[in-house]
């Protein structure tokens, strides 16, 4: 039980902590003229630096 409760104890104060990590999500790009073409190697994605608290953050962090 006193493991148990360190554990829960430890991850409040882990994730209430402020972190600066960087998220890469990939972009769809729709509704382009015909007149304009898209050149990319592979997909494209998009780099996005965040701040934030740990529980804010953690949802990204897993998908």
């Amino acid at each position: 039980m006193f493991l148990l409760i360190a554990f829960i104890f430890l991850l409040l104060t882990k994730f209430s902590k402020s972190y600066t990590t960087e998220l890469q999500f990939n972009v769809e790009v729709n509704g382009l003229d015909k007149e304009i073409l898209l050149i990319t190697d592979g997909v494209p994605q998009l780099n996005i630096t965040v701040q934030g608290r740990g529980f804010n953050l953690l949802p990204y962090m897993l998908y």
